[in-house]
């Protein structure tokens, strides 16, 4: 997918927000869905403008903002992520960093891309979660669910067979 909204800088509140197309600065970020666990998503986001904040402020501005997020994220999702898990930063991390055309002191890295594994401590919440998922799938659950309706729905349907059966089997006995 991709956000292309703008960004406008308050300087008074150390705040960024989306804003006009007239207004602000262009911003654009590519993203990318790798793993759908419950409610979470770990995406890949490719930074096509690099401007402040640009990450939080575009997830928040399509109801996915980062976990962890105190200025622009789920204040209560991130006290309970903080109570379970103890985490007391933004789940962000920047898997790879490829170097396009540095300048100065960091021309040697021309072309080069450095890869970061997602730390142990992100890691260990998404797997959590994983196996919470193969749990209480949400998809399963309502699977179950109308199996039980279809069940119910046929049996009753059974049932109502055998008392027209019965009640031919009474007239013809009487």
């Amino acid at each position: 997918g991709e956000i292309n909204k703008n960004l406008i800088k308050d300087d008074n509140k150390s705040f960024v927000r989306v804003c006009k197309s007239n207004e602000g600065m262009n911003a654009l970020t590519l993203y990318e869905v790798k793993e759908h666990i419950q409610n979470y998503s770990l995406v890949s986001l490719t930074l096509k403008t690099g401007r402040t904040h640009q990450i939080r402020v575009h997830m928040s501005s399509i109801d996915h903002p980062l976990i962890g997020d105190a200025k622009y994220g789920d204040f209560e999702l991130n006290k309970e992520i903080k109570k379970k898990y103890h985490l007391n930063h933004q789940f962000l991390h920047a898997y790879s960093i490829c170097f396009i055309k540095p300048i100065g002191s960091l021309k040697y890295l021309e072309n080069k891309t450095i890869i970061s594994p997602l730390p142990k401590e992100l890691d260990k919440i998404r797997e959590e979660q994983a196996q919470q998922e193969k749990v209480t799938n949400p998809r399963d659950v309502q699977k179950a669910k109308d199996r039980i309706e279809s069940l119910k729905k046929q049996n009753y349907a059974v049932s109502k067979k055998i008392e027209k059966l019965k009640a031919k089997l009474v007239r013809n006995l009487v």
